[in-house]
C-alpha cells in the first residue's frame, strides 16, 4: 500500500507523464500516465475531497475530507485498462472532478494499492482509522493475509485497554508455537515487535512489555504461530 502526496512529481519531475511496460509506475501501480497536480493545475485551488469510486471493490470507504480546507499536489492519474480507480477527486464543483487518485491494480501475482494523496491529511484520526480498516478487512479478505479470520479468539489478549504489558493467553486444546507478535499503528506502520518463540498449551500466557514512549491509541496486532496468523486490536491508554 503506496500512500503519498506529490511522490510522482518528486520521481518524474513534471505532469503530464506517460509510462512504459517497463516503468515501475505502469508494472506496479497500474497507471498509464501521470495527468495532473491539485493546486498546481487547478489554479490554486487544491483538492476539497477524495471520493470512493462507486466500482470500486474495497468496501466501507468514505469521501476524505481535509484537516485543511483544501490538499495541494495530490496526483491525477491515468489507470491502465483492468487496474481499477479506488479514490477520484471531488466534489461537482472542483475543476478535476472525476479525475482518478487512488488506484489498486493487479499484476502477476501482486496487489499494489496506492493513495497519490497523503493520508495523513485526513481531517481527524477517526477518519484516517476507519480507511485504514477497511482496506485491512478488503486485505485480509482477499489475500489471505489472515489465514484464519474466524480463529482470532484462539489467541486472548489482556488487558484491553493496556497501559505497559500485553498477555497473549493460549484458548486451544492443540498446543501452538508462538513465533512472534508485531504491534501496527492504524496507518499500517509496525511500532514494535517481539520474536516469543513460546511454546504454549491450553491456558497458557506470553508476556509482552511494550515501550514506555508508546503513544496512546488504536493498535492492531498480529501474532504469527506455528496454526497460522492470528491478529486482533487493543488500545493503549
Amino acid at each position: 500500500w503506496l500512500i503519498g502526496n506529490d511522490f510522482l512529481y518528486d520521481r518524474y519531475g513534471a505532469t503530464p507523464y506517460n509510462f512504459e511496460e517497463t516503468d515501475f509506475a505502469y508494472q506496479y501501480l497500474g497507471i498509464a500516465s501521470y495527468d495532473l497536480q491539485s493546486y498546481g493545475d487547478d489554479g490554486n485551488v487544491g483538492l476539497p475531497v477524495a471520493q470512493p469510486d462507486a466500482a470500486t471493490a474495497i468496501g466501507n470507504l468514505d469521501d476524505l475530507y481535509w484537516k485543511f480546507g483544501t490538499i495541494w499536489w495530490a496526483d491525477g492519474v491515468t489507470p491502465l485498462p483492468g487496474a481499477e480507480t479506488v479514490y477520484h477527486m471531488g466534489d461537482s464543483t472542483y475543476l478535476f472532478d472525476g479525475v482518478p487518485c487512488a488506484v489498486l491494480n493487479k499484476n502477476n501475482g501482486m496487489t499494489v494499492l496506492t493513495y497519490f494523496f497523503d493520508l495523513s491529511f485526513a481531517s481527524s484520526f477517526e477518519s484516517m482509522r476507519d480507511n485504514v480498516e477497511a482496506v485491512i478487512d478488503y486485505v485480509q479478505v482477499t489475500t489471505g493475509v489472515n489465514e484464519h479470520p474466524n480463529r482470532d479468539w484462539a489467541l486472548q489478549v489482556r488487558p484491553n485497554p493496556f497501559r505497559s504489558q500485553l498477555q497473549f493467553q493460549w484458548q486451544e486444546a492443540q498446543p501452538t508455537t508462538l513465533q512472534h507478535i508485531r504491534l501496527l499503528d492504524m496507518q499500517g506502520k509496525t511500532v514494535a515487535t517481539v520474536q516469543a518463540n513460546a511454546g504454549l498449551g491450553t491456558g497458557d500466557t506470553f508476556r509482552w512489555n511494550l515501550p514506555v514512549d508508546l503513544p496512546a491509541g488504536l493498535y492492531h496486532w498480529q501474532a504469527l504461530s506455528t496454526e497460522g496468523m492470528l491478529s486482533g486490536k487493543v488500545l493503549r491508554q
